[in-house]
């Protein structure tokens, strides 16, 4: 189960399911307090050089506080301590034991889990961790399209598709939480999750909607419109639009 967790998780959607929303930037920019899940691709620079210029825009309006998934909750608790502390930036990586427990590059989300103008908690799910037979979890119509469109259209057996359904709604249930309880309810709440959490019906978006009173809105972090669930927005990214350089804290 782990395994086949894993490979679904951090999966692209597999073929052109429908027909992405085109959408800009602006319409992002609600009122606070609101809450924005963007879903990018694993450790791929330009989803998240985006993503910085979202939240560079974000705190023009209100303060921004950032929920990513690449961090586990294991992961905030060495966070919590290196900030306890009083360790400096680049000890992080160190703390979170990034080369051991993230594999992707730390280059990529160095910018955004240093700037101190952002306060982030991890509230990722470690795959080896499953729910109990009796929990409580709302399991969302849709996970089956996104779990079978990310395993490449092909069929989970039916002996493990109702465990697998139940585990990634589980996951999704405490990230939404996880992140909604380390939020202080003002300015924007950020959530940067791996692509699959995002796309198509019945994602992160979902549980958050069922969990907060605040505005909910989902956007994908991609290149182009396809790739998608039908639906799914998708920010339109003109030629000339002025996206943080490598390095820069954003």
């Amino acid at each position: 189960m782990v395994l086949l967790l894993a490979t679904i998780i951090g999966s692209a959607w597999s073929a052109t399911e429908g027909q992405c929303v085109s959408t800009s930037i602006s319409s992002a920019i609600v009122d606070a307090p609101a809450v924005l899940v963007l879903g990018a691709r694993r450790g791929m620079q330009p989803d998240h050089l985006r993503a910085r210029e979202v939240i560079r825009r974000l705190r023009r309006h209100s303060d921004v506080t950032l929920a990513v998934d690449v961090v586990t909750t294991q992961g905030e608790i060495w966070h919590k301590q290196h900030v306890a502390n009083g360790f400096e930036d680049d000890a992080l990586p160190l703390a979170l034991r990034w080369d051991t427990e993230v594999s992707f590059p730390w280059s990529v989300y160095r910018p955004l889990l240093t700037n101190n103008k952002i306060d982030w908690v991890g509230i990722g799910s470690d795959n080896s961790e499953m729910p109990g037979p009796d929990e409580m979890i709302q399991v969302p119509i849709g996970i089956g399209d996104r779990i079978r469109s990310s395993s490449g259209g092909h069929d989970v057996p039916a002996s493990r598709q109702d465990s697998l359904m139940r585990t990634i709604a589980w996951q999704e249930q405490r990230m939404a939480a996880a992140a909604l309880e380390a939020w202080d309810g003002k300015g924007y709440l950020v959530v940067l999750a791996d692509r699959f959490r995002v796309q198509g019906l019945g994602g992160l978006a979902w549980h958050f909607e069922r969990q907060t009173s605040a505005p909910v809105d989902a956007y994908l972090l991609a290149w182009g419109l396809d790739r998608c669930a039908a639906n799914d927005k998708v920010f339109t990214w003109l030629p000339f639009l002025p996206l943080p350089v490598v390095g820069e804290a954003g």
